[in-house]
């Protein structure tokens, strides 16, 4: 049981009582962004895995239960409803339901893929290493449902570009 004594009350902090506005990138300082090293690359040091390249492949639409281009509407409907311009999926099973991909070796556990997916009105994108999407059935298969594949490490940069612009 918490005491009411250890609630911290102060009026410090920069978000108003009762503001439900959404937080934007940026306006939360992360570790980085302070010039403090990143913690986890320190652990690993030199010893860190390379970052797993399994190919990715197309999950058959009869196992998905609706097609590329149905989820991505789906997900344009929503991100109108909420006046949104773009919605980035990190979770690894998030963006292989979304792309109707499937992938086995990155993670032993799930047959899910490294990468990201970041939609917008005009645009959906899969951030994944070149080697993952080489199969000419996994590129027909993105490219029928307006999928462009763009290299991994530039996600932030994309994101934040759009973040400028928008």
């Amino acid at each position: 049981e918490i005491d009411d004594s250890d609630v911290n009350d102060s009026d410090d902090s920069s978000v108003e009582e009762g503001d439900t506005s959404p937080l934007m990138l940026g306006q939360i300082d992360t570790l980085d962004s302070i010039g403090s090293p990143n913690l986890i690359d320190e652990l690993w040091g030199e010893d860190r895995p390379p970052v797993p390249v399994s190919p990715f492949r197309v999950h058959p639409l009869k196992y998905a239960g609706l097609s590329v281009s149905t989820k991505l509407s789906n997900v344009r409907d929503a991100m109108r409803e909420k006046k949104a311009t773009m919605a980035v999926f990190g979770a690894l099973d998030d963006v292989a339901y979304l792309f109707n991909v499937r992938a086995k070796g990155d993670v032993s556990t799930c047959p899910v893929g490294i990468g990201y997916a970041v939609v917008t009105a005009d645009e959906a994108v899969l951030y994944c290493d070149g080697r993952k999407v080489e199969s000419e059935e996994v590129r027909k298969h993105l490219e029928e449902g307006g999928v462009a594949v763009r290299p991994y490490d530039s996600v932030v940069n994309d994101i934040e570009e759009h973040l400028a612009d928008n």
